[in-house]
This record gives C-alpha cells, structure tokens and sequence, in this order.
C-alpha cells in the first residue's frame, strides 16, 4: 500500500481512501443527501475522486449499483482500495473522460447521476499547482455543459431538477459592489451555458398587481416587471414559456387584465390560489384541495428556473406546488436555492454577510447561525431568520410530498459556493464596509423623502457603530462635505476608478451632481476645467421650461436634461487625437459636424 493513502471510516464496515490529491469536505455528503437516491436507482457519479459518494450511499443502501468514473488513474486507484477495504461489489470504477465514456456504460439506464462538479472557469483566478486539485477545481478537463450533456445519454427518461432562484439573474449590483469580481449578470451567463435545456417560470403575486406595488429599484411596477424580465431573458436567448400568477382570484380585474396581455404575447397563464391556513395547514396544503388545486405547469426542459420581480412573489410557494403535482404523476424531481446572501460558508459577523444585512433592513431580515446545521453536522453555517424558522414546515411539506425529505437543515437547500471564490478577503471587507454606509445614506434620504420613521437608518446604525465603521470612512462623503462647507451650496462627489475624487457644487446652471458628472467627463477625456461642455445658451431654455411652466423652484438644472448632447460630446471627444490638445467647440458645433 502506498504510504501516502490513509483510510476514513465512514461506517464500521466502509472506509474510503484518501490523499492528499483525492479527499473530500462536506459539499460531497450534502451532495449525497441531496439527490435523494434510492434503493431500486442504479447510480452514476460522474467525476468520482476518491469515490466518497458511492461509499456514502453504500453505508445507507447496501448493494445499490452504482458506476463510479474519473478520468485520473490515482483516483480509481484509491476508489478501488476503498472497495477492496471495505468488501463491496455494487460500484463498477471506470476510468475514463465523462465526454468519452466507454461502449460498456448503460446507456439511458441510470435512474441517478451525480456529479460535483468543478466551480470555476479555466484560467479563472489561481489555479492549483497540483494537478489533481486543478481538474478538480477548473474546469479544465469539462465544464458545466459537458456533465449535462453527459447526464443526458446516460439517464433513462423522465426527472428533472426544479431550482428556485433567488435574488437577481443579472443586474445584481449589490453582489458586485460586495464582491469585486462577481459580474452583475454572472447568473444568467451561467444559465445561458444550459439555454437549450432549461427554461424560465415568472411567478408574481396578483395582490402586487392590483396594489401597483412598485420595484423601489427600478421605479416600475412589478406587472411591468415581468413584461421587462420576458424581453431580458429572451435577448439572451433563453426560453420563457410562462408566468405563473400567484394568489389569485376571479375578483382580481387588475391580474386578469394583465393575464389577457401575456396571452397576447403568446405567453401561458397558469392560476395559483391562496390555501388557508398557509404554512401551517400541512394536511390541508399537501392535498388535491391544497396544492392539488393549483393549475399544472406543464414544462418541456429538464431545467426549470422559478424566478419573480421581487421578495414575496410567490416562488417557494410555486416550487413546491410543482413538487407536488409532479410527484403525482410519477416524475422524480429535485429542488435547490440558488441564493447569493448570506453567504453561508462565511462568519455571521463577515463583512458581506453584514452588507447583505444592511441591504435588507426594511424587510427585517437578521442573518444567524443555522441551528438546525448546527444539529444536523456540527458545523456553523450563516442563513436568515425566515429559512430557518420556515424550516420545520418545509422539511414536513417535503416529506408529505417526496416520502423523504433531502434536508437537515434550511442551509442544505442551498447551491451557492460564492464564498469558496473569494481570493482577497480584505478587499470584499472594505468593498462591504463601503456598501453599508452607502445603504445608510440611501435609507436616511427615503425617510426623509416620505416623512417616515428612521427605522431603516437606525437598524443599519447600530451595524455600523456594532463594527466600527463611521460615515467618515467614505472617502467621497468627507469630499462633498468640505467643498459644501467652504463654498456655502450642496456639494457631489465621486470616486473613479484610479481613486481620484472628483466634486461638484450648485451653480446658476446645474446641480451639484451634474455639475460633478461633467468634472468626471472633464478628467478622463484630459479637458481643461474651464472648458464648457455644454453652451449656456442650451441651458437656459431648460430652466425657463423647469421654472416657468412646470412650476419647478429651482433656478439651476438640477438634472442633466440634454442627454444628448452630452452623449454627442462624449463620443465626438473619444474620436479625436487628444494628444494634439483640444480644440474648445460648442455642443452645437459638434452636432453640425
């Protein structure tokens, strides 16, 4: 036996073989309990490592076939001394490439394939000096779409995977100010990788509807929304066949107006209704009067996407409806989170976590430790206080529905890994640190904005003063208070990317924050401060309109109304050799040439 290999015991009878190349951490067991196996499924795990799955699912159902493949000799070779040790005859190692698997596999037999797949993308930060972590880590030998397709010829027909996405597909801004690196559509690029076998569900509430509730965002209404999500989707080429409409009911005029429009865009409608008693009502919830009521969703790919405009739409709801009549008709589906925040694996106290706190402070929503992680593996996991008190529901709905549920724990119904990515933790701290402050200003403006009470902004406080961190340590915030204070008029600032702090005041002619867009413009394009951009004379008929006939009080463009102009100045700039100096022109002149 090579002195390098130790064995772990996971049962008194079963052991498995690791090293320093070929071992495994949790995600592996959460894995195994996640896909819900059984004793009549014939199994395949793809990229099998030391071959902990196989060895796990033995120690609960002895004798489940299962083939076991990797394409590193080690790896079978350490898989092969944890059957040997352990004297078992149901896993079948092959070792081979999961895109060129041999004519012996059982092609469309398996009832079960896992795969734990790699997480990043080849080339994508620092890749492992050790061959064997590398390929398990990048995807350098397969990525995402090969396992699918893989999956594809070797599962026998009928399963699918239900994933209810939360948070946003693309335009997540927030996780991108948090984490330097994570793209704000880094979502939906993942998805477009499976676009031919997923496809998208909108779920909204039709109480939204009828109460114009509006995306504080975005400043559309959440019907709006959806119409917006459709477009978005479908531009990246994605399938979205239909929405869902969730709580509804005949006396709704508003849901069933805006019902009639989908179905004139060729979009199906599918009624969801309110059951009394929800959550609670377990017995009455999984039944043909509960969930046995909602209309079917009829889905063609085997990925489906349960996503909604906002929080309160209705997703969980319609995910586990899904469950339901799926279940019932004898299809095996699975269920996942696909939620950024909090991000589990990092401290309670993390700053992203505190972040994603701040971010959420009008829906009271507390970032804790996972007690029923903690129960389940004795390991602390970060969550929030509506999964983890939801829990005991939801693992009894699963059970109702499924015979067994795939959880220990809210934490489990997880798939993010965002926290395995992060490479300098300093630099999410202080990207974090910065993100906090930044909610507590735009909380202190909405209360006083609409005249509320500084509950938002007194949650948000105690974070700061909790952490040691002071609206003094925003660079730009110190900037436009001094240039406020020395010149007697509100102030703008803004930090570029190279750390240059450009600043604004109120004049005749614009804003504090126009005036500070210009400056920026000014800076990067090399332009002397002196230069005007804008004439005034394309100025002044803006505010005889603001001032005179829409009744505005102000005598300055608080707002950069001439887009156009600007957008006409910018790119006329980025076409000349700035090299030679600049040549002041009018917005006029531009536009004439």
């Amino acid at each position: 036996m090579n002195n390098e290999y130790n064995f772990e015991k996971l049962s008194d009878s079963v052991k498995v073989c690791v090293s320093s190349d070929h071992t495994f951490g949790t995600d592996a067991f959460l894995l195994t309990e996640f896909s819900g196996f059984k004793g009549n499924d014939i199994i395949c795990d793809l990229g099998t490592g030391c071959g902990i799955i196989p060895l796990a699912i033995s120690v609960q159902k002895p004798g489940v076939p299962i083939f076991a493949v990797d394409i590193q000799p080690k790896a079978i070779e350490q898989l092969k001394n944890g059957i040997r040790e352990s004297n078992l005859e149901n896993i079948t190692p092959i070792l081979a490439d999961l895109k060129e698997l041999p004519p012996e596999m059982p092609f469309h037999k398996f009832s079960l394939v896992i795969c734990n797949p790699p997480y990043k993308a080849s080339k994508a930060g620092v890749e492992s000096l050790s061959e064997a972590q590398r390929i398990a880590r990048h995807e350098v030998m397969c990525n995402i779409n090969d396992i699918c397709l893989t999956a594809d010829k070797l599962l026998k027909f009928g399963g699918k995977l239900c994933i209810e996405f939360g948070g946003k597909l693309f335009d997540d801004f927030h996780a991108s100010r948090v984490l330097p690196g994570f793209a704000p559509d880094n979502k939906i690029k993942m998805l477009c990788k499976l676009k031919d076998r997923a496809e998208i569900v909108i779920v909204i509430n039709s109480n939204d509807i009828a109460k114009n509730k509006v995306r504080a965002d975005l400043g559309i209404t959440y019907d709006q929304d959806v119409i917006r999500l459709i477009d978005v989707f479908r531009s990246y080429g994605l399938y979205v066949p239909s929405v869902v409409l969730a709580q509804f009911t005949d006396e709704n005029d508003s849901a069933k107006a805006f019902e009639e429009k989908l179905r004139d865009e060729n979009v199906k409608v599918y009624h969801h209704y309110t059951i009394k008693g929800y959550p609670n009502n377990i017995p009455l919830i999984v039944s043909d009067d509960g969930y046995g009521k909602n209309e079917y969703i009829e889905t063609t790919r085997d990925l489906v996407i349960i996503t909604a405009p906002g929080p309160g739409s209705g997703k969980m709801a319609t995910c586990l409806s899904q469950l339901y009549h799926e279940h019932k008709r004898g299809n095996k589906v699975g269920y996942a989170k696909y939620e950024t925040f909090p991000v589990w694996n990092l401290p309670l106290n993390h700053m992203v976590n505190l972040a994603y706190e701040a971010a959420t402070a009008d829906l009271n929503d507390v970032n804790m430790i996972d007690p029923w992680h903690l129960a389940a593996y004795g390991k602390q996991a970060v969550n929030y206080n509506r999964d983890v008190e939801i829990f005991p529901v939801l693992n009894t709905i699963f059970e109702q529905i499924m015979g067994k549920s795939p959880y220990k724990s809210p934490t489990d119904m997880g798939v993010n890994m965002a926290g395995y990515a992060i490479c300098d933790d300093h630099v999410c701290i202080e990207a974090s640190k910065q993100e906090i402050i930044r909610r507590y200003f735009k909380a202190l403006a909405n209360e006083r904005r609409n005249g509320s009470e500084p509950a938002e902004s007194a949650k948000i406080d105690m974070i700061m003063k909790g952490n040691g961190i002071s609206v003094n340590d925003r660079k730009v915030y110190l900037a436009a208070n001094k240039l406020s204070d020395e010149r007697g008029c509100p102030a703008a600032a803004i930090e570029l990317e190279d750390g240059t702090i450009i600043t604004g005041k109120t004049n005749d002619l614009f804003g504090c924050s126009s005036s500070m867009i210009l400056n920026a413009l000014k800076y990067l394009a090399g332009i002397d401060k002196e230069v005007d951009l804008i004439s005034k004379n394309s100025i002044i008929p803006i505010q005889d309109l603001k001032i005179k006939y829409l009744g505005r009080s102000e005598e300055h463009t608080s707002e950069l109304q001439s887009r156009v102009d600007i957008t006409y100045a910018v790119f006329c700039l980025k076409k000349k050799d700035m090299s030679a100096g600049f040549m002041p022109v009018t917005v006029k002149s531009i536009k004439n040439r």
